[in-house]
């Protein structure tokens, strides 16, 4: 449970993106906190980051 960023915040960010057409991904780790301490979550996280990155950013 992450109490510096509430689970319903997250959502609501991220529909609102959604509905607006911006480009968005919702990545969820409900056993973490603020901070992704597991190895493989973390692989996963990063991974999707720099997916985005290079997706959104070398156009």
């Amino acid at each position: 449970m992450d109490f510096r960023v509430p689970y319903t915040q997250s959502l609501e960010a991220f529909t609102a993106a959604q509905v607006k057409g911006i480009p968005s991904k919702l990545l969820v780790y409900p056993e973490m906190n603020h901070f992704i301490g597991k190895t493989q979550e973390f692989i996963v996280w990063y991974y999707e980051v720099f997916d985005f990155f290079d997706k959104h950013l070398n156009k």
